[in-house]
């Protein structure tokens, strides 16, 4: 089963409901589903087909999960490029996966152009933004003017979704190939287990191009009908401020994020309300003094 199918039927289900909360403006399921739509047919224009490979380089900006689900839309493989990696290792990563599509940020094209410009496999360079980059195609002016796409490629669970890189911090980093049905059956348990329901908003300040951001934030809220409130970088300030807000539920970070968010809080010494019911650490072990600290003075459950 392709991945959406379960977005498509969330769609149906919410369609009015806040997919993603973001500074720019929120964005409905319906209007995030016209998008993924149009991208997917300006993907096709530019011939991608069934197994293909799109590699996104982007923060977590709205256009990150309309690439995302485009691609997998047309049957193509998604390939998440850190947004930190320099020109040389971003060109060994689009080789290796012989990705035929990048989609990146204008900003990060800049300093990799020359390193990708001789690349065989890359036939197209999507840019959120502006650029002089040689033929670079406008992310933008391709959703707006794009026929959509109503099809969903027709693949199977053991099929390609995604070929994630792990950090190569013992040597050359390997692509790992998941499948439609491996991120379903991880989805589908990670809502069970986190009870999530459509009324749940998701801090999302892990960057989409992890697979803990693109797993327990944005495919567990498009499975589920819940809203992704969209932050491009952590600082620990904002996110503070959106827990004082309460519009938050659920908040997923790693050990660094709780201790940095608990020493912001000690710091300006004062006491929230929130309206956090869970909140989810990985990629690592965190301190019982930070674990216990946290609970504490944010009043929630880790």
């Amino acid at each position: 089963m392709n991945l959406n199918n379960s977005f498509e039927q969330t769609v149906a289900e919410h369609p009015q409901d806040i997919a993603l909360h973001y500074k720019g403006g929120d964005v409905t399921y319906a209007r995030l589903h016209e998008a993924v739509k149009r991208m997917a047919g300006g993907l096709n224009q530019l011939g991608v087909v069934l197994g293909d490979r799109v590699a996104i380089c982007l923060p977590n900006v709205p256009h990150y999960p309309i690439a995302y689900y485009a691609a997998l839309k047309l049957g193509a493989v998604v390939v998440p490029i850190n947004t930190m990696h320099k020109g040389r290792e971003v060109s060994w990563l689009l080789e290796d996966s012989e990705a035929r599509v990048l989609v990146i940020w204008s900003a990060l094209l800049d300093g990799i152009s020359r390193q990708i410009s001789n690349l065989t496999s890359l036939k197209h360079i999507v840019v959120l933004g502006e650029t002089n980059y040689p033929n670079a195609i406008s992310m933008t002016k391709m959703i707006s003017r794009s026929n959509p796409t109503t099809d969903i490629a027709d693949i199977d669970d053991i099929d390609p979704a995604v070929v994630q890189y792990t950090s190569g911090v013992t040597g050359t980093p390997k692509g790992a190939i998941l499948t439609h049905g491996n991120i379903y059956s991880n989805i589908t348990a990670c809502r069970e287990l986190m009870r999530m329901t459509s009324d749940d908003i998701i801090v999302s300040a892990l960057p989409f191009f992890h697979s803990m951001g693109q797993t327990l934030q944005m495919h567990l809220a498009f499975l589920t009908g819940a809203g992704l409130q969209l932050h491009p970088n952590f600082e620990p300030d904002v996110v503070f401020q959106t827990f004082a807000e309460r519009s938050a539920s659920v908040f997923i970070g790693v050990p660094s994020m709780y201790r940095l968010l608990l020493d912001y809080d000690k710091k300006i010494d004062e006491s929230i309300e929130n309206t956090l019911r869970l909140c989810i650490c990985g990629g690592g072990a965190i301190s019982e003094e930070v674990l216990k600290g946290f609970e504490k003075d944010f009043k929630t459950y880790i």
